[in-house]
């Protein structure tokens, strides 16, 4: 079975994948609406990435590059070429920056060592990855991207504002299934400079009608009730009965298991407590 958010996303998952309509599970992702939904998951002390010394209006950014197939040098130290600059605009306008790297991007060398030289500074934060960010990810305010996927995530959990940040490349020339422009929304900064200018005014941009876009393009079947739906789709689901190859991967209980966010074992709970009131 596959978990779609949208039509938009179970059309291509058809075509790619060759499923029939009836594989289809049409819902949420549980690891975006649980924390809305639910009862919230702490899984890792969140005040750790709020300095007792930022002030009560900040507000809180989250740049998420992905990796490049044919990365030339550090992306972190072309992407953010003067971090003096960037504190300095951060604190004129009472943003606490948030590196949330790609995994395979955290352990660059110039990642390491702005994360030590900057470790104390109260406007930056570099993330830890073994800290479960969707716990989060409701109290950011601004997402900046490139094709991270993940800007998707933050249009689910409520985020208002968004920059794309393409300063090494122009959305032709990109190893992207998509049309960038339609796909993707915010402010294009192309330079480090007009990724700092935008900083300072990026709440005048009105962005209402491309989140609805973008939210109906990818989460329109995101549903209050999605943990519901997705249990009972799996119970109801009856296989054809064939030869199948061997999966070493399921999408949606990947999801259930391996996401800190989700409490694993209330879930298979809740599924078993559907399978006997099914019996």
């Amino acid at each position: 079975m596959y978990l779609a958010p949208s039509d938009f996303i179970e059309g291509i998952a058809c075509e790619q994948l060759g499923l029939e309509k009836n594989q289809i599970i049409r819902s949420g992702y549980p690891r975006n609406i649980y924390q809305k939904n639910y009862e919230a998951v702490e899984t890792f002390d969140h005040s750790i990435y709020h300095h007792p010394s930022l002030p009560e209006d900040v507000r809180f950014a989250t740049y998420i590059p992905t990796y490049r197939n044919n990365q030339k040098g550090d992306l972190f130290a072309s992407a953010i070429s003067d971090m003096e600059k960037l504190i300095k605009v951060c604190e004129e306008n009472h943003i606490c920056m948030i590196f949330k790297m790609h995994p395979l991007l955290e352990k660059e060398l110039s990642f390491q060592q702005a994360k030590e030289a900057y470790r104390d500074c109260p406007w930056v934060c570099f993330w830890d990855n073994s800290n479960d960010f969707y716990e989060v990810l409701d109290q950011m305010d601004l997402c900046i991207f490139d094709y991270s996927s993940m800007f998707t995530d933050f249009i689910a959990a409520g985020c208002k504002h968004y920059l794309r940040y393409a300063f090494d490349f122009t959305g032709d020339d990109l190893d992207f299934p998509l049309d960038y422009e339609q796909a993707t929304l915010g402010r294009k900064c192309t330079t480090f400079d007009e990724l700092l200018l935008a900083l300072s005014n990026y709440e005048e941009d009105e962005l209402n009608k491309d989140i609805q876009h973008i939210s109906s393009l990818y989460w329109e079947h995101s549903t209050s009730n999605s943990m519901d739906k997705i249990a009972d789709a799996v119970i109801a689901f009856q296989p054809v009965k064939q030869e199948l190859p061997t999966l070493h991967s399921f999408d949606i209980f990947d999801t259930l298991i391996s996401r800190k966010v989700l409490a694993p074992e209330g879930i298979f709970y809740r599924v078993q407590e559907r399978m006997r009131e099914r019996a």
